[in-house]
């Protein structure tokens, strides 16, 4: 059995003119999210053994972040396809990633809710910053998934 952690990034600032949207970083609500997003994942014991991710900075300060306050050492690999990416880019990320038991996707919507709700058993409402939601998957390799595989075991939405 696999466990799936699909992430929303935390909270970020608004565009400054003349700045890409991909280059943002996260406000100080959002370095607030990610530390009760490690505390959680400490506490349950969740820890990725890899990570695919969005290559745009707020995402990377994102799992940075976490990664700080949870004393993880997470090998990331960063995609711009997810950046902007529909739900068929996250089911090929993940089908793709690597054989390891406990995989951390991390994106931006309106993507990571469309891709949440396709896997997901039962209704995804969508994902507000800084959310995180965990799956089990019952099979052994990432590459089989596709809809309605997953079970969705908790959705924590960090309180900042």
């Amino acid at each position: 059995m696999k466990v799936l952690l699909l992430l929303r990034h935390a909270d970020s600032v608004d565009k400054l003119p003349g700045q890409e949207d991909k280059q943002r970083p996260l406000s100080k609500k959002g370095i607030s999210q990610c530390f009760s997003i490690a505390s959680f994942l400490k506490e349950k014991e969740l820890i990725p053994d890899c990570v695919i991710a969005s290559d745009a900075a707020r995402v990377r300060a994102t799992l940075d972040a976490i990664s700080k306050h949870h004393s993880l050492t997470m090998e990331s690999t960063y995609l711009s396809d997810l950046y902007e990416g529909d739900t068929s880019v996250y089911l090929n990320a993940v089908q793709g990633a690597p054989d390891c038991q406990t995989l951390l996707v991390a994106g931006h919507n309106p993507g990571v809710s469309a891709f949440a709700s396709f896997i997901s058993k039962t209704a995804i409402l969508g994902m507000g910053t800084g959310n995180l939601l965990v799956f089990q998957f019952k099979d052994d390799s990432w590459s089989s998934m596709n809809k309605s595989q997953c079970e969705l075991m908790e959705h924590f939405a960090p309180q900042a």
